[in-house]
């Protein structure tokens, strides 16, 4: 079975490093695997970079225990979608940029959740 979700909710902007809040967080107790994609559809100012990563937990109520599960390559142009799949998920999902440039990006986080049992 395979059901399809956003994580970012719609497309984010964002002019620093940032993690979504533990609040927003993604319940995907249910699932075994993602197929992720990242859209990165827009940048601003010179020489821009961001790295996104996902990340995972076992509590939505605080920033303690998430781990990094997996990480995108840095991405330097708008315009740019990126497959990924994705294993090992805790309870709950998020996204954290890590290791910015420039003065805005904007992206979406998108995929398809599947559940193999």
């Amino acid at each position: 079975m395979a059901d399809e979700f956003t994580l970012t909710g719609q497309c984010v902007r964002i002019v620093s490093n940032k993690t979504q809040p533990f609040e927003q967080a993604l319940d995907v107790s249910d699932y075994d695997e993602l197929d992720l994609l990242l859209g990165v559809v827009g940048f601003e100012g010179v020489n821009p970079s961001v790295t996104v990563s996902i990340l995972t937990g076992m509590c939505n109520r605080t920033d303690d225990g998430w781990v990094v599960l997996a990480t995108f390559d840095p991405i330097t142009q708008p315009n740019v979608w990126v497959p990924k799949n994705i294993k090992g998920l805790l309870k709950y999902l998020r996204w954290q940029v890590t290791n910015f440039a420039g003065n805005s990006a904007t992206f979406t986080l998108r995929g398809m959740a599947r559940q193999w049992s």
